[in-house]
C-alpha cells in the first residue's frame, strides 16, 4: 500500500486532471525514447562485457547457460523487456499514423536499436506481449479482420511447428518444463482458488500457500496475476480485477481509431496486460498506471470535444430555425 497503490493511485489521478496537448504528448515521447535507448545502450554494454549490474540468481543463470540475458538497470530481464516492448508499440504508431518522411525514419532507427535490446533479453513473454499490442495497433489503424486472419495463420504455423519437432520448443521436457515451472504455478494456483473459491486466502498468501501443497518446489509467484489474484482474493477479488480490465480497455479503445495517441496507449496497455498474464506485476507496475491515466484523460477529453461539438451543431439549428423567413 506505502510503496505501491497509494503513490501510483496518485499517479493516475494526476495524470488524469493533466491537460495533454499533442506539443506534450511529442515531448512525453522524445524523453521515454531516449530512455528506453539509454538502457539498451546499458544492456548493449552488459551483452558486451558478459557482466550484469543486477540481480544475482539472473548472473548465476547466466554462468551456467550457453546464453546470455541482459536487464540493464532493471532487476529483471523479462521487465526490462516489457519497457523495451511497450516504447516499441508507442513507436510503432508513430510510423504507423505519421506522414513525415524524417519521423518515420527516425521512428524506424530507434525500433531497430530497441528490437536488439529486446531480443538480448531472452524474455518470450516480451516478445508475445509486443506482438499483441502491435497487432492491436494493426487493427486500429486499419480493419480488425485482415488482423485476426494473419493471426490465426500465425498460430497455425506455430502448432503445426510444434507438433513437427517439439524438441526444438523444449516440449521433451513437458509442458512444465518448456515453461520454466510456470505450468505447475498456474496448475497449484488454481487448487488454491478451488481451495477457497470466495475470498481466498488473503493478500500476499500465494508464496506460502503454494509451498504448502508443493513443498519441493522453489519457485514462489505463479506469473499470471489473474491466477494470483484468485488464489489470494478469491472470486471477490478476481470480478473486481475483471471488471478493472474491461472497463479500462472500453475507455482506452472506444473511439480511439482515428487518434494516433490514444490508439498507441490503448495497444500499449492491452499489450502489458497480455504481459502479466505470464509475468504478473499488474497494479505493482507503474508503466499501468501512467497508460491507464493519460489514456484516460485524452479518453475524456475527446468525449467532451465530441459533446460540444454537437451543442454547437444544435444551438446553430435553432438559431436557423427561429429566423425571420424561416419555414416552420
Amino acid at each position: 500500500m506505502v510503496f505501491f497503490y497509494v503513490p501510483f493511485a496518485l499517479l493516475f489521478c494526476l495524470l488524469r486532471r493533466l491537460q495533454w496537448t499533442p506539443v506534450l504528448l511529442r515531448r512525453c515521447l522524445v524523453v521515454i525514447v531516449g530512455l528506453a535507448l539509454l538502457l539498451a545502450a546499458v544492456g548493449f554494454v552488459e551483452y558486451g562485457t558478459k557482466t550484469l549490474f543486477l540481480n544475482p540468481k539472473l548472473i548465476a543463470e547466466n554462468n551456467v547457460h550457453t546464453y546470455f540475458a541482459i536487464n540493464s538497470v532493471f532487476l529483471d530481464a523479462d521487465i526490462f523487456g516489457r519497457f523495451l516492448a511497450l516504447v516499441m508499440i508507442l513507436l510503432a504508431a508513430v510510423l504507423l499514423y505519421s506522414r513525415r518522411r524524417r519521423a518515420q525514419l527516425e521512428a524506424t532507427g530507434a525500433l531497430a536499436v530497441l528490437w536488439a535490446g529486446l531480443v538480448l533479453t531472452l524474455s518470450r513473454s516480451s516478445l508475445a506481449a509486443l506482438l499483441v499490442g502491435l497487432g492491436i495497433l494493426g487493427a486500429m489503424r486499419w480493419r480488425a479482420r485482415p488482423i485476426l486472419f494473419v493471426a490465426v495463420a500465425v498460430a497455425i504455423a506455430g502448432i503445426v511447428a510444434v507438433v513437427v519437432s517439439p524438441n526444438t520448443f523444449g516440449l521433451n521436457q513437458g509442458l512444465n518444463g518448456a515453461s520454466s515451472g510456470r505450468a505447475g504455478l498456474v496448475g497449484g494456483g488454481t487448487q488454491l482458488f478451488g481451495e477457497r473459491l470466495v475470498w481466498g486466502y488473503g493478500s500476499g498468501s500465494f508464496e506460502t500457500e503454494y509451498h504448502r501443497i508443493h513443498p519441493a518446489s522453489s519457485l514462489t509467484a505463479s506469473h499470471t496475476i489473474a491466477i494470483t489474484i484468485a488464489a489470494e482474493q478469491g472470486l471477490i477479488g478476481e470480478l473486481v480485477y475483471l471488471a478493472l480490465v474491461i472497463t479500462a480497455a472500453v475507455v482506452l479503445v472506444r473511439g480511439a481509431r482515428a487518434e494516433p495517441a490514444r490508439a498507441a496507449i490503448a495497444a500499449a496497455f492491452l499489450a502489458l496486460v497480455f504481459h502479466t498474464l505470464l509475468y504478473a506485476d499488474f497494479l505493482e507496475d507503474p508503466e499501468m498506471w501512467t497508460l491507464l491515466g493519460i489514456g484516460t484523460a485524452l479518453a475524456y477529453a475527446a468525449r467532451s470535444a465530441r459533446a460540444q461539438t454537437v451543442s454547437s451543431a444544435n444551438d446553430r439549428s435553432s438559431i436557423a430555425a427561429t429566423a425571420p423567413g424561416t419555414v416552420a
